[in-house]
């Protein structure tokens, strides 16, 4: 939040408007560029890693190639101030992943939409393909604080919740990854985090686990929402340029999701099939 300033005399009124003229200069961005600046977690996979095997990762090399430049990070944990380290200090010019909602930047045309998951082992011997299942309720869940989740299973009546932080430092804490992992240690009966976490992380462990996009839910919480790239406020042009890579590689970036276990739906929550 920025505070208001209270001009208390003609020379700081003066002060502040030649400040203002500095910061619409400054503001001022320039449409060709020499190097592709991505925004990226250093250690956040499915989206991005320094070793590059993140979807993030990968989608950053696809555009660099169609704007003929190479692509460089600015690292950041993907955390509380994290537009405003990266994006907003001007070290790097585009975020390849952020809700459609996020009022911190200029998005982009939507180029996914995914849907909060459950995820519980295989080997329960159930089938649950929403939270109306008569079983459903007698599971303990992981779920990240403050998140869609904890809303759903309350509105369930559901009350066995194991929370995990919401706000944390990804060099040391996955807060998400760390819910299916428990599932499959057998802490937890069943977690229900955000789609791209839970299928890919459910992919990478050993221990058979069941993931379910839950795209049946009856209850009114908002479950599924669209992933966006962001820009700075102002960068018409460049947004521009960025849904034109999108509009032209829709087929190629929804392979590239599916191949990462991402649960894709349609802007009516219908799931998405992707042959690989």
């Amino acid at each position: 939040m920025v505070a208001g300033l209270r001009v208390l005399a003609t020379g700081v009124l003066a002060i502040v408007v030649l400040g203002t003229g500095q910061a619409r200069a400054q503001s001022v961005e320039r449409d060709e560029r020499d190097t592709l600046r991505v925004c990226a977690d250093a250690n956040l996979l499915p989206y991005s890693n320094r070793q590059g095997q993140g979807y993030e990762n990968r989608l950053a090399r696809m555009l660099g190639d169609h704007l003929g430049i190479p692509v460089a990070y600015q690292w950041w944990p993907q955390t509380m101030g994290f537009v405003r380290n990266t994006l907003n200090k001007r070290t790097c010019d585009v975020v390849l992943s952020i809700n459609a909602e996020n009022e911190m930047v200029l998005n982009t045309n939507p180029y996914y939409r995914s849907v909060y998951t459950l995820v519980y082992r295989s080997d329960l011997g159930i089938e649950i393909d929403s939270l109306d299942h008569p079983i459903a309720g007698d599971l303990r869940y992981g779920v990240v604080e403050k998140t869609p989740a904890v809303s759903l299973l309350r509105a369930h009546g559901y009350t066995k919740l194991r929370p995990y932080q919401l706000t944390t430092d990804t060099r040391s804490r996955k807060p998400a990854q760390q819910a299916v992992i428990d599932v499959a240690k057998g802490v937890v009966d069943a977690a229900i985090v955000w789609g791209p976490i839970a299928g890919y992380e459910a992919a990478q462990l050993d221990t058979p686990l069941t993931v379910v996009p839950l795209v049946n839910e009856t209850v009114g919480t908002q479950l599924s929402f669209a992933i966006t790239m962001g820009v700075r406020r102002g960068q018409l042009a460049w947004k521009h340029q960025l849904n034109d890579f999108i509009r032209a590689n829709r087929g190629t970036i929804r392979q590239l999701l599916a191949g990462y276990h991402i649960p894709l739906v349609d802007d009516d929550g219908r799931l998405i099939e992707v042959s690989q």
